[in-house]
């Protein structure tokens, strides 16, 4: 459980670091285009 618990908290890191990483490079290229 504690395993799993953990898996699921890195995961969440992971994802959260991915989609400020992905709206930070949309944004770049929408300033950029424009």
């Amino acid at each position: 459980v504690v395993q799993d618990l953990t898996q699921k908290e890195f995961g969440s890191v992971v994802y959260g670091v991915f989609e400020e990483f992905f709206w930070r490079v949309l944004f770049n290229n929408f300033t950029f285009i424009h």
